[in-house]
């Protein structure tokens, strides 16, 4: 009869919860799919974008920052999934953003990497976080270092099964957020469904200690057990270090000098290489136009020194350019330009990579 007893509630589980669990996938919402046309509803924000369908799929051209934003009032209580089918001919970067008309919410949970040439391939983004908990929209964003080209399959929302929603939680433990400044001298919790998932493992601790104070039968076994689950946690921890030397061994030690790229700052340390090797020998300042990363000025500017660098001016005659393509040379009146502005005097490149995605130009003055 005691067995019985201890048998029960798996018995429980497997009459009433697991049918409940194993249940069909009951609602999708596409919200773009190449076999119908181009919803209407769609706003794409950037430049230079355009949108073809043919032959069943967009093609989507940007700069290399575009964002789609569709309006739907929905919540994860109705959708737990979102899906995006898409190839890339550039590396870049998928971010969701809740709603982004009144507050775009960011967490590394809502970004994904896409590998330039892999084929079609579905990226899927749990929504089963409190900045998803009721929205009027959602914003996807496409980032790139380059101008690019990409393939759109579909676009949709799922309501998955429920034990499907129970693994996500084992797949949000082990996600990994990407290294950033904030991860410098930290490590950054786990989290399951946008929370700390300390908070999930309190109240066993809980229970645990109380064993352990109160209990004289049980203190023994409360002690292993709550070792046991310190060292669960506390290895979780360790398996960020473990990542992030993981992925700095397979993107910067082990590649070709031209093809390492280290952390947040890509390919520039090849790059400043590259820059002492091209500029003249009696350089003494530069112009360094190099987008949004503004971390990469300070950086260039040490490893410079005693070179003087502007940032986005036309201080000197010698013009840095890194990954700007609204940057252009103008072989007509041998200009520069960015967009329809001219930024520089008559001057020629003297050296470039292949695309151009950084160069050294440098006026006629200095010649």
């Amino acid at each position: 009869m005691r067995i019985n007893k201890l048998l029960l509630p798996f018995f429980i589980i497997l009459v009433f919860v697991l049918p409940l669990a194993c249940q069909a996938v009951n609602d999708k919402k596409v919200l773009l799919t190449a076999d119908q046309p181009f919803d209407q509803n769609w706003q794409a924000l950037g430049n230079d974008i355009v949108i073809n369908q043919q032959e069943q799929r967009f093609l989507l051209a940007s700069d290399g920052n575009t964002s789609l934003v569709y309006p739907l009032d929905f919540g994860y209580k109705n959708f737990d999934e979102l899906i995006i089918s898409l190839s890339s001919d550039q590396d870049m970067k998928i971010i969701i953003f809740p709603l982004i008309v009144d507050s775009a919410t960011y967490s590394f949970e809502f970004e994904q990497k896409v590998m330039a040439g892999a084929g079609l391939k579905d990226y899927h983004f749990s929504l089963h976080h409190p900045s998803f908990k009721e929205v009027n929209n959602i914003c996807i964003n496409f980032t790139s270092e380059k101008p690019v080209n990409i393939v759109l399959k579909e676009i949709s929302l799922i309501k998955k099964r429920p034990i499907q929603v129970l693994a996500q939680i084992f797949q949000d433990y082990f996600m990994v957020g990407a290294y950033s400044f904030n991860t410098v001298n930290i490590f950054s919790v786990p989290l399951v469904f946008g929370h700390p998932a300390f908070i999930y493992f309190l109240p066993i601790f809980i229970i645990l200690l109380a064993f352990l104070i109160f209990s004289k039968k049980n203190k023994k076994l409360a002690l292993i057990c709550l070792l046991i689950l310190w060292l669960i946690c506390d290895l979780r921890m360790v398996y960020n270090f473990f990542h992030y030397q993981r992925t700095d061994y397979q993107t910067w030690i082990k590649p070709a000098a031209s093809e390492k790229v280290f952390r947040t700052t890509g390919d520039f340390y090849f790059f400043i290489s590259w820059l002492k090797t091209n500029l003249p020998k009696n350089t003494t300042a530069v112009n360094f136009y190099f987008g949004e990363k503004l971390h990469l000025f300070g950086i260039l500017k040490y490893y410079l020194y005693p070179i003087e660098v502007y940032q986005h001016e036309n201080q000197s005659d010698i013009y840095v350019i890194y990954y700007q393509s609204d940057i252009i040379y103008n072989q007509q009146d041998n200009r520069l330009y960015q967009g329809e502005q001219a930024i520089s005097r008559p001057g020629k490149i003297i050296a470039s990579t292949t695309g151009d995605d950084f160069f050294i130009f440098i006026t006629n003055d200095n010649e």
